[in-house]
């Protein structure tokens, strides 16, 4: 739970620190084009996750009598063989016995071990597309402004390339408005009766 508590905090700042990127952004642009809101629901799934892990363990029943070693197939045998007399019980009873003290159940712990673990195992390699998935509407967000930046730029260029090409599609309209606000002076002086 501490470390979901610390990823919130270490969040929060990004969250924060995107804000303020995106409140600069949209100052520059002189308009709300974008916001960076990342997905706090990724820590709802590692609570949930982090739950399910600690508070309940489900493991499988496994028979550490159903490996072939000749230890156990003598004594399955024997037991099937003698196990008919009762005064061989005892003897039986204390064979198995032995054979479960002295027994090495490494493997079969290795065994539940990695069961155990393994969904921890599996919690541990999803952090990173979890973390991915927090951010991902902040990237595609920060892409497409890049796209859209980098079109603006090419139509300012290609509109800065019709302007050196052609000037005086731009020229003969800026002359006429020279003209008109030379003559609109005038006559506002003359009128004024200078």
């Amino acid at each position: 739970e501490n470390w979901i508590q610390f990823s919130k905090e270490e969040f929060d700042q990004s969250q924060s620190y995107l804000n303020e990127m995106a409140e600069g952004f949209n100052s520059m642009y002189g308009d709300e084009r974008m916001k960076l809101e990342c997905d706090f629901k990724v820590l709802g799934d590692w609570r949930r996750d982090a739950d399910r892990m600690t508070n309940g363990v489900h493991h499988e029943n496994v028979n550490i009598m159903h490996r072939s070693t000749p230890q156990q197939f003598f004594l399955k045998s024997a037991g099937k063989l003698l196990g008919v007399l009762p005064q061989n019980n005892a003897m039986l009873y204390n064979r198995y016995k032995t054979y479960l003290e002295t027994e090495d159940y490494y493997g079969v712990a290795v065994s539940i071990a990695n069961s155990f673990l393994q969904q921890f195992e599996i919690f541990e390699k999803s952090i990173d597309r979890d973390v991915n998935l927090f951010y991902k509407h902040p990237f595609v967000a920060l892409d497409h402004a890049v796209e859209e930046a980098h079109a603006e730029i090419e139509y300012g260029k290609s509109e800065l390339d019709k302007m050196r090409i052609s000037p005086e599609l731009y020229r003969d309209p800026l002359t006429l408005y020279e003209v008109k606000l030379r003559q609109f002076e005038w006559m506002t002086a003359a009128g004024r009766g200078e």
